[in-house]
C-alpha cells in the first residue's frame, strides 16, 4: 500500500514496483485518484482508491478469497502534513494492518514534533514524543538519507 500515492509518477521509475503482484495506491485526494486511475488503468496490478488513512483502517487484500494483510505500507512524505492526533490515528492503522513492513519518511535531526493545521508542513521526527518510533540506530531500523543535497529528511524501514 503506497498512502498517499498522488500521482504516482515518482514511485514508478523503478522495475520492482512496476512489476509487483499487487500495489493499492490511496489518497485523500478524490481527483487525483480518478486521474491516476484512469491514466494506469492498463496496469492490471495496480488499484487506486480515495481513501482517508487518518481515519480509516488499512485495507486487507484477498488473494485466492483468502483475506490477509498487505506485505509493506509505504507512506512518503506524509505525516508531517497531519495534525499530531491524525499522525498518531495513521500509524495505529498501520501497526494494526498487520503489515510486516513499514517504510515511511522522517527528520530525525529536529528532535521535535508541533501541532499544524491540517495541510500544512512541519519537520517531523517519529522518534520524538508523542510517535515515540524507535531511533534510526535500533538494530529493528534502517534509515537512509533522502535527500542529502538539500534537505535533512530520511526514508526509514
Amino acid at each position: 500500500i503506497d498512502v498517499p500515492c498522488g500521482d504516482a509518477n515518482w514511485i514508478f521509475d523503478s522495475l520492482e514496483t512496476d512489476t509487483l503482484e499487487l500495489y493499492i495506491g490511496l489518497d485523500i485526494v478524490k481527483q487525483v485518484v480518478e486521474v491516476t486511475a484512469t491514466r494506469l488503468a492498463h496496469h492490471s496490478n495496480k488499484i487506486f482508491r480515495h481513501w482517508d488513512g487518518a481515519k480509516c483502517p488499512l485495507p486487507k487484500i484477498v488473494p485466492g478469497a483468502v483475506v490477509r494483510s498487505v506485505d509493506l505500507v509505504h507512506a512518503r512524505d506524509f505525516l508531517q502534513h497531519l495534525k499530531l492526533e491524525q499522525g498518531i490515528q495513521f500509524l495505529c492503522h498501520v501497526f494494526q494492518s498487520g503489515a510486516r513492513v513499514f517504510v515511511t519518511t522522517t527528520f530525525p535531526a529536529n528532535g521535535s514534533n508541533r501541532k499544524i493545521k491540517e495541510g500544512e508542513f512541519y519537520l517531523n521526527d517519529l522518534t520524538a514524543a508523542p510517535f515515540n518510533l524507535p531511533p534510526k540506530d535500533d538494530i529493528t531500523v534502517t534509515c537512509t538519507q533522502t535527500h542529502p543535497r538539500h534537505e535533512l529528511d530520511h526514508t526509514c524501514v
